[in-house]
């Protein structure tokens, strides 16, 4: 009984996950689109949020849904590690995009930016590897990154013709880079040194910027 119990539970929430993945991935093709393709993209958002809604209705606690009920000594230790790993990945980006090494004046970008890298830090590192690793420790890791690799890549494809982006760079890194941020919370038990590196990235790289990129906010 308690297998067929467990065995339960995991499906409902794989099921959970994949409706969650689904309302996203509605959200990032029909964003950039045109007045009725932003009312679609809407419902897909309202899809997710209302499956996580869910899940923070059915937990003894909000935190535990987004991975930040755990706190000890190894959330600061590895917050400022995640500070470093973020300060450096964002000078080299900014090297590699021929930007100022360091970044000029700050900007509204400087606010904007790190929030939407923290909420997508919440879903798909808190939430989303959060409630796979129940299943399965390291594959949630993984998955949580291609999740947010397959988010980020229909981010990209939705965008306008002649925005020129260096695509395949972009979701390499978004890959490899989600795999650290997912060993970052591992290691750490909670999702907030992923958020503060994910973060930390955003406003070094993209903190003097006069407008929000264009994959970002096409």
């Amino acid at each position: 009984m308690f297998s067929i119990i467990n065995l339960n539970n995991r499906i409902f929430v794989l099921l959970e996950l994949f409706l969650t993945l689904i309302g996203l991935c509605i959200f990032a093709w029909f964003i950039h689109g045109d007045r009725f393709s932003f009312i679609i993209a809407m419902g897909g958002l309202i899809l997710a949020s209302s499956v996580i809604s869910r899940a923070i209705i059915k937990s003894d606690s909000l935190l535990s849904v987004f991975g930040l009920d755990y706190w000890s000594k190894k959330t600061i230790i590895y917050s400022g590690i995640g500070i470093f790993i973020g300060i450096i990945l964002a000078l080299v980006s900014r090297y590699a995009y021929k930007l100022s090494f360091i970044p000029g004046i700050l900007t509204f970008v400087v606010i904007v930016s790190p929030l939407i890298g923290m909420t997508e830090e919440l879903i798909f590192r808190g939430y989303m590897q959060g409630r796979l690793r129940k299943i399965h420790i390291i594959s949630s890791i993984y998955i949580a990154a291609a999740s947010h690799t397959l988010y980020k890549f229909l981010v990209l494809r939705s965008l306008p013709d002649g925005i020129r982006i260096h695509f395949f760079a972009l979701i390499t890194l978004t890959f490899g880079v989600g795999i650290l941020l997912g060993y970052l919370r591992e290691l750490s038990g909670n999702a907030l040194p992923a958020m503060i590196m994910h973060a930390t990235f955003d406003i070094v790289l993209y903190g003097d910027f006069t407008e929000m990129p264009e994959w970002v906010w096409g």
